[in-house]
């Protein structure tokens, strides 16, 4: 993990941050609402037995510690809306606690331990410099003593920013440690910190406004000392929970709006504003999308295995390649497999493409025209290989086919920093695994990994098995499931070569991993991107608003499948040293 040195203007950035809550300030506060309601009952309940909220101690670490549970959903919602965008936002169950909102506490509370001791030094400090300060006269130990503490406070402050960054990063699915977050933030920590304090400043003027206003109408009634009491304690404590509210979309909104900014480059309203379409476009042009599916299902069976591929390639055989393209037989590795390439193919630049299907269907009829686009856009030659397929050469017959057809390239006299792997959905899972094979025959790496929509583990687990059921027409847990048994025909799903995720991706070389937001696929592909960092590996790592499984297979219909197989091309053409050529 490198410390980020782009740069960070403040008042952009606080514009930034206002405008995201400006727009979406109603969602906020009607989310908030409940955690709202519940805590002010708690604090009414305590009131009404002679519970003094303010000043008891117990009830204060009662009421934190329920606060940090009740608005963790919905941090995690705010956080998915500043990172993903509002499509993304929308389908998360909000009133749930799933992994995300349970790693935000987690990580709150790491967050509260490091403060607390930061706090204990500063005390300390404080303590030996006020004692100092009494040896002094009166006016210059006053200056020496607000002359510390202004800066020691400055300094804890600091810290919070930074290492809150983490907490986004939980929520976006992308987790980080502590102290990953406060490296990743040092070319930030001065400007963050100073947007940080305005916003809490912010914030605490809207609650004391709102306060204001509840005392003001409380001081209308006629009420007895007691009550006038128990009406201030309720006052403190609605003081509390708005500024917990406003703080928590000021606040989060901005370490989201940062840690896309580390991710992405930018801090505007989408990591991939700047080339995804318009939401109108895609919702037209993935209804076209959708209508072919159906027409591709209702000509086609999937009695047999051999219906099944036969409707697959007519899925994908549906989009012809052009009159250009250069076709070419050939055997790789012992595998029948076909040269595709454009017109300014460079043959000294390969992709060794490994083509989806669930390990069971596709080939090289399926997979021709997404492999032309591709050869295209990186201005390379594509070798789509013809690994064999289960049930009847399950596990690991594919991989060895992969690693076979690598050596094949090598042997060609092509070099490995000329060659780049590339799959999708099942074939995304033999990137990652070949490379591994390749490593532990002491074949060189390539110069590049590309996973598109990678079904990269194969025990079908993940929660976006659920969450987006209801949005991706292509996989569901039940069919990867079924599918995932016959690969492996007993292999343990969770063996490092049949679910790359639980393997050591230690010198794996750069990847990019797309997926779109409404697969049942989205958290494999959030899982291989966090462990390829955390070991290390340099990823770039897109979520594409709306878009399904391997869209770019789409292309001829969708806008997002054309852009995203350019983007291909450009991360190809710079990981094999191409830059600037066509």
């Amino acid at each position: 993990m490198t410390a980020s040195t782009s740069p960070l203007p403040i008042w952009p950035t606080l514009r930034n941050v206002l405008a995201v809550c400006g727009v979406h300030w109603r969602r906020g506060v009607l989310y908030a609402m409940a955690p709202v309601v519940i805590m002010f009952a708690m604090d009414f309940i305590a009131v009404m037995s002679d519970v003094n909220i303010v000043s008891d101690q117990w009830w204060m670490v009662v009421v934190s510690f329920a606060g940090v549970v009740l608005f963790a959903p919905l941090a995690v919602t705010w956080y998915r809306l500043v990172v993903f965008g509002d499509d993304e936002h929308a389908r998360r169950p909000l009133f749930t606690m799933g992994n995300a909102e349970w790693w935000v506490i987690a990580i709150n509370f790491r967050i509260a331990l490091v403060l607390l001791a930061a706090g204990a030094a500063i005390a300390a400090i404080m303590m030996l410099i006020s004692a100092v300060a009494t040896l002094l006269p009166e006016t210059a130990g006053k200056i020496v003593v607000w002359g510390s503490l202004v800066p020691l406070g400055f300094a804890a402050f600091v810290l919070l920013t930074r290492l809150s960054v983490a907490a986004a990063s939980v929520a976006a699915g992308r987790p980080m440690t502590l102290r990953q977050a406060y490296d990743i933030t040092e070319g930030y920590a001065v400007k963050l910190t100073v947007v940080h304090i305005v916003l809490a400043a912010l914030a605490g003027a809207i609650s004391g406004l709102g306060a204001t206003l509840v005392d003001a109408v409380g001081t209308l009634l006629d009420y007895t000392p007691e009550s006038e009491a128990v009406v201030w304690q309720l006052v403190i404590s609605t003081t509390t929970t708005m500024l917990s509210v406003f703080y928590l979309l000021f606040a989060a909104t901005l370490f989201g709006l940062v840690f896309r900014k580390i991710r992405s480059g930018t801090l505007g309203p989408s990591p991939l504003a700047d080339v995804i379409a318009p939401a109108e476009q895609t919702a037209r042009e993935m209804n076209q999308a959708m209508a072919y599916l159906e027409k591709i299902r209702a000509e086609g069976s999937k009695e047999t295995v051999a219906d099944f591929r036969a409707l697959f390639d007519r899925y994908g055989g549906g989009f012809p390649v052009p009159a250009d393209a250069k076709l070419e037989p050939i055997e790789a590795g012992g595998r029948p497999a076909e040269w595709i390439g454009a017109p300014d193919s460079d043959p000294t630049r390969v992709i060794l493409y490994f083509h989806g299907g669930g390990f069971a269907v596709g080939g090289l009829v399926s997979h021709r025209r997404v492999a032309y686009d591709i050869a295209k856009a990186a201005a390379a030659r594509v070798l789509v290989l013809d690994y064999r397929l289960a049930p009847e050469h399950p596990f690991p017959a594919a991989i060895e086919d992969g690693v076979a057809a690598y050596a094949w390239l090598l042997d060609q006299g092509l070099t490995s920093d000329r060659i780049v792997f590339a799959g999708d959905s099942a074939g995304g899972n033999l990137v990652i695994a070949v490379m591994l094979a390749a490593r532990e025959r002491n074949l060189p790496r390539p110069a590049a990994g590309v996973c598109l929509s990678p079904w990269i583990d194969l025990a079908c687990d993940d929660e976006t098995y659920e969450t987006n059921k209801s949005v991706d027409p292509i996989g569901n847990r039940e069919s990867l499931g079924n599918a995932a048994k016959t690969y492996l025909a007993g292999t343990d799903p969770k063996a490092p070569l049949a679910s790359p995720v639980h393997a050591d991706l230690n010198g794996l070389p750069p990847l990019l991993i797309q997926v779109g937001s409404h697969e049942v696929l989205l958290g494999d592909s959030i899982h291989l991107a966090n462990v390829a960092q955390a070991a290390g590996v340099e990823v770039e790592f897109e979520i594409w608003p709306g878009m399904i499984h391997v869209w770019h297979m789409l292309a001829d219909i969708l806008t997002d499948g054309r852009t995203a197989t350019a983007r291909i091309g450009a991360f190809m053409r710079s990981a094999m040293g191409a830059d600037g050529k066509p």
